[in-house]
Order: structure tokens, then sequence, then C-alpha cells
């Protein structure tokens, strides 16, 4: 199901936008376009696909240090250029793709049909604001559309009472409540995005003990009978600078996952400490900056649950990317953008059939 959904989201997402879009990796391959893209150059996508960007675009002539995705890998930050084409000239956009280790793996490649005309500058901007824009809509109209959702699934609900065990619309009706459920988790999902986009601006002192012992009582009455959930916190923590509602969910996205993790009887742990780091431990982490050793304040979860191997480590904090045969949504995805949101840095160990711990390190506040 998680593929198809991944799939489904691709084509009626960016199958829309008037734009050329396409995925390449590191060496510039199309791994992936839209139908704009196929028009522009005037092939099935299913031709483009492999094909060096530059080469699908009809641009060899371009000299290697300006090309916008070149630079890209070299800075690892937005870049943009025009290139000439036989459509004209076209202002294309490179933002890079990071992995979960917050390495670049390759880039959003957009040609801007719709602003060809336009200087680089401009469209960089635009598209900038259009994320923006498209951010605050997705928002918006995820709440709307989770009010609405959860009206069909009451009244699916209140139908599944009355009527007999037997009836024959019964089975269309339940598939009609589950259809509305797991839309009412993909536009929640939209929200929690939307929300991550408020980076630590929106922050204060925030006592990490405080906050965790709010989401234990929270997820407690969710804990299967078999679970036990545990919590440990030092006496010496300091606060950290955060955003409360950022922290809050990255707690419970942690512990959720730890609990689904377990299948049958086991435990899950939450631990909070401060905690002296070396350079050795923080080199392991999955982080956005260079963190020096020293000082940090450590939230942990344990549990007992089935473990990962390295390569499901490597792809667990991608969107989607899950596990359990569910694949519901962001989960560890979106720990990981709080965690980079906060200049933290997250750690992971897990064997299979030995569970999995994983910290997330905080600066204490100054």
């Amino acid at each position: 199901m998680g593929g198809r959904i991944e799939q489904n989201s691709w084509n009626s997402g960016f199958d829309v936008v008037s734009d050329a879009v396409c995925i390449v990796d590191r060496e510039g391959k199309i791994l992936r376009c839209n139908e704009a893209m196929a028009e522009l150059v005037s092939k099935p996508s299913t031709e483009i696909v492999g094909t060096p960007c530059h080469e699908a675009l009809n641009c060899n002539h371009l000299m290697l240090d300006s090309c916008p995705t070149r630079r890209m890998l070299q800075t690892e930050r937005r870049e943009s250029s025009v290139i000439e084409n036989p459509a004209g000239q076209l202002p294309v956009i490179v933002e890079p793709l990071r992995d979960c280790h917050g390495e670049v793996a390759g880039a959003l490649h957009v040609v801007a049909l719709s602003s060809s005309q336009s200087s680089v500058g401009e469209v960089s901007n635009l598209y900038g604001d259009r994320l923006c824009r498209l951010g605050l809509l997705a928002g918006t109209l995820a709440h709307d559309f989770g009010n609405l959702l959860s009206g069909i699934m009451c009244h699916a609900e209140l139908t599944l009472m009355h009527i007999e065990q037997d009836h024959s619309c019964r089975q269309s009706i339940d598939q009609i409540r589950l259809a509305a459920q797991r839309a009412i988790e993909l536009t929640h999902d939209l929200v929690e995005q939307h929300q991550l986009l408020d980076r630590p601006e929106k922050t204060k002192a925030l006592a990490l003990p405080d906050i965790l012992d709010e989401v234990v009582r929270m997820i407690a009455v969710r804990v299967p009978d078999k679970i036990s959930l545990q919590r440990g916190v030092s006496d010496d923590v300091p606060p950290i600078m955060g955003n409360p509602g950022q922290i809050r969910r990255l707690i419970t996205n942690l512990a959720l996952n730890a609990i689904e993790s377990i299948e049958g009887k086991g435990s899950v742990t939450i631990r909070c400490e401060i905690s002296n780091i070396d350079k050795k431990f923080i080199s392991s982490c999955f982080k956005a900056i260079d963190l020096s050793p020293g000082p940090y304040v450590v939230l942990e979860t344990v549990d007992t649950g089935k473990g990962m191997d390295e390569q499901t480590i490597a792809n667990a904090f991608l969107p989607y990317s899950s596990s359990k045969s569910s694949k519901r949504g962001l989960g560890l995805a979106s720990v990981l953008q709080v965690v980079r949101n906060h200049r933290g840095a997250l750690h992971v160990i897990s064997q299979p059939g030995k569970g999995t711990s994983i910290k997330v390190l905080f600066s204490p506040a100054i």
C-alpha cells in the first residue's frame, strides 16, 4: 500500500504542475519526471528516466561550471540558472534532496516554463514564495478536509451500528469508514508538515521532563496491556530552547513508533538526562550541522521490539517508509525534521530481534 500511496501522490501532485519537474541522482540522471517534462522534451517519461538531465534537455553545450546541478552539489544549497534550449531560454532551479544522514543524495530539478521570461533571481524568489504559499494552503485545506472526513467516518460508523451483521451493504460501508480514516491520517500529516515550517524562531526555554510527562500521560491509554511503558528522568536536566509543539510531536512519534514495533509482550522506556557527548558519538549521528563535543540534554527511547537492520535504519526516516505494514505517514521523518529545526542530532542503535534505542541530542539553553 505504501508504494501505491507514493506513486499516486506523485501522479496527482507533480503531474498537475505546469513547470517541468524531475528528480535526479548525484550524477544528474533522471529518476522520475512529470508530464510537463515529457512534453518539453517530446519524449515519453519511460525514455527520459535514466538519461542525464542535460542530455534530456538538449543542453550539451553547457559548460560544467555553469550547470546548476553541479553547482548545487558543491554548495549543497538551491542553485538556479538560465539554459539555452530549442524551446528558448528556460530558467532552471535545482533544489538539493537529502537522505536520512543529511547528505545530498540528488536534486529536485525544476524548469520554470510558466516564468520563462523572468530573470533567474525573480524565478528563484518566485519559487521560494510558491513553496511557502503551498505550505500555508496545504495546512489550511488539511484542517477543512479533516473536518469533512470526520463527518463521513462518523456517519459510516453510525450506519454500521444500525444494520445487521449480515447486511449486504455492511462490507462496502466499512470500506468507506476505513478509507475516511486513512484520508484523515493523511490530512493530519499535511497539518504536521505545515506546522514544521515554523522554524524555531518561535522558541522558548522548555523543561523537557515536563513535556515528557505530559506525552506519557496522553499516550498511556493507547498502550496495549502486554507492553510496559516506563519513564526515567534525571534530577539535573537543564532547560532547552525549543518549539513546544514540535518537541511534543517528536516525543509522541518516538514513543508510538517504539510501541508499534513490539509484537506481543515487551517494554518501552523513555529517558531524559544530561550527558557529556564525545566527538566519536556525534560523528555517528544524523545531524544537519556540525556539533561540538560537550554536555547535551539527551532524550532516549528504548524498546524491546523486533529491531532494524542497517538498510531499514537508513530508510527509517524517509516519509512513508516503514517496517510496519500500514506505512501510515510521516512518523520518524517528522522526528528528524524537528531535530534539524532545533539544530540537534539523532542517534540510532538497533539490531533485528534485539530492539531499538533512539537518542536525540539538544543543546542546553544558555
